[in-house]
């Protein structure tokens, strides 16, 4: 006797639908770029005062590309370790405190927010001791194409996967 499975139903989530209102918003829009060539009435309007004046005016000639402020962040390492006298370090001062030390940062889920924190911390203090200490080797991403320790290692930090890093580590 053979057994069929039946695929699971699964429901697509459609996006969520415009009000009435924004769609007509939307539709004025494209149609006022479409026939003026223009982004909005109010920019339609000043082209032609100003050509008016006598000005010839060119309409978004270029795109510059910008870089977005730096954000001010802050970054928490969930262990200091002092390796000369084996004890972990309950309070820091400043960062200079920090020089010297082991930092080792726990990790279940390496999510891409943390390993961009973890890059920007690198390149802001690249004297400071990072280590990585994984609950699993996982995948970076779904695609497979590198684990948590090769990121690691590519990245300049050292790793362990397992509760208990090796003796040497703070040696």
């Amino acid at each position: 006797m053979t057994t069929t499975k039946k695929p699971l139903n699964k429901k697509k989530i459609k996006p969520r639908p415009l009000s009435p209102v924004k769609q007509r918003a939307q539709k004025r829009k494209r149609e006022q770029k479409e026939s003026t060539g223009y982004r909005s009435g109010f920019e339609q309007t000043f082209i032609l005062n100003m050509e008016a004046r006598g000005w010839e005016m060119a309409y978004e000639p270029i795109r510059i590309p910008f870089i977005e402020p730096e954000k001010k962040r802050h970054y928490v390492p969930d262990f200091v370790f002092d390796p000369k006298t084996k004890k972990q370090v309950p309070s820091i001062q400043s960062i200079d405190d920090l020089y010297g030390k082991i930092i080792l940062e726990n990790k279940g889920l390496f999510s891409a927010a943390d390993r961009l924190k973890a890059k920007l911390v690198k390149q802001t203090y690249p004297r400071l001791d990072i280590r990585f200490v994984f609950m699993r080797d996982n995948w970076v991403t779904k695609a497979k194409k590198q684990r948590y320790s090769q990121w690691a290692e590519a990245n300049g930090f050292k790793w362990w996967v397992g509760s208990c890093p090796p003796e040497e580590w703070f040696k």
